[in-house]
């Protein structure tokens, strides 16, 4: 007889009617908090250096003019629902 494919762990008692309510608990995986942070290399230029921030600080420009564009949107929405409701 092959137990080792069996799909219940093996006890040597019945199980509890407890053993639904009573479980053991698992480890949540934990996120980096660094997860968006860019590495910034040990040894870097000063040219270098002002590249990165140069990029970084046109990644935030592009990031706040999507969310304002976003914002336009749901305005622009916001008014045509209203206007359909009242025409």
């Amino acid at each position: 007889m092959d137990v080792s494919n069996s799909a219940l762990p093996i006890t040597s008692a019945p199980p509890s009617p407890f053993s639904k309510h009573l479980i053991m608990p698992t480890p949540n995986p934990r996120k980096s908090k660094n997860a968006g942070r860019v590495a910034i290399p040990k040894a870097i230029t000063g040219s270098k250096y002002r590249e990165l921030l140069k990029e970084k600080q046109a990644q935030k420009e592009e990031e706040k003019r999507a969310k304002e564009e976003r914002k336009q949107e749901r305005i622009r929405k916001r008014k045509v629902r209203e206007e359909e409701k009242t025409a």
